[in-house]
This record gives structure tokens, sequence and C-alpha cells, in this order.
């Protein structure tokens, strides 16, 4: 489903998609779109309400910030330029929030020890090289608060480059 709806692939079928949504997005025909605008298509225009948390398009859109920043270009709204990164990394943010939300048993936006403890399976383990959870646990909680927030374990998914794939079947 996520990936359906989120044309980030470089192919010249997808472009034309994201211009076409784009456009849709930039009612008034400006060339941008603000975080307002897009959470608002995100959540709503494309029926991924439930699914793309405003964390994760926050984080998708001041991601995508960081990319072929021009003079010109404003930290408050996305070029047409920048809209496939942030399509991508959207998708990323998505994968990622569910995951964390899976790994969040007490709802609480943090994960404790105990929490990432009872998720770190053999596989994620071998991926990092072999760590314990309590290591991972530790590189993962940068600010050494004692618990993981989400912009942590985003982070530090992203520096171990953490392939999360969504089965949108499985709910």
């Amino acid at each position: 489903l996520v990936r359906e709806k989120l044309p980030y692939e470089k192919t010249p079928q997808q472009k034309e998609l994201r211009k076409k949504l784009f456009d849709e997005i930039d009612d008034n025909a400006s060339g941008k779109v603000s975080l307002a605008e897009m959470d608002a298509a995100v959540r709503l225009k494309w029926n991924l309400e439930g699914i793309a948390t405003k964390n994760a398009i926050d984080a998708a859109f001041h991601a995508s910030k960081k990319i072929q920043k021009s003079e010109k270009s404003s930290d408050d709204y996305i070029e047409f330029r920048e809209f496939r990164y942030f399509l991508e990394q959207l998708r990323r943010y998505i994968e990622i929030d569910v995951a964390f939300k899976k790994i969040d048993e007490d709802g609480s936006n943090k994960l404790s020890l105990e929490e990432f403890e009872e998720s770190y399976d053999d596989n994620l383990a071998k991926f990092l090289g072999g760590v314990d959870a309590k290591t991972a646990f530790a590189e993962c909680d940068k600010d050494g608060g004692g618990q993981i927030r989400f912009r942590e374990f985003v982070e530090w998914a992203l520096e171990k480059n953490i392939e999360i794939d969504v089965d949108d079947d499985a709910s």
C-alpha cells in the first residue's frame, strides 16, 4: 500500500506520477509546498491517515530539505526537485514508525531497554555485526537518557541502513 502510493523510483512513469501529485498539492502553482500542505495531502488526499504519522511526515520533510539546497530554497517549503527524495524518505520513515510502534508496547512514544530487548532478534543482531541488545540500545540512545525517543530510533535505523519492510497484508 505505502510503496504503491509513493512514486519515489527513478523511472519516467514514476516521475510523471510525482509531477501530477505535486501539482495537486501545489494549488496556487507557486512551485513549492509547505509542511502543512504536505501533511494534509499525505494523510487525507492520499488516504494514508493512520499510516503516515505527523512524526514521519515532519521527519521526511526536513530530511528532504538537506539535499539539493540552493540559495533560493526555503526551509519552509519543498520544491519539485526535492519531492522525489521526500517521498522516498517518507516511505522509510513510515516503515520505521510502524516498527517503532510495534516495539513501544506501553505507547509512551519512547522505548525502554526491556521493550527493545524483547524485539531484538537474531536477524537484527547478525545484521548489526553480532552486537547484543544492550550495546545496540546504548548506540541508539544518543542522549543517554535511558530511553530511545522516536527521533533517536530513526537516526539509528538510517545510520545502520536498516531496511524495514512493512507487511501491509499482515494487519
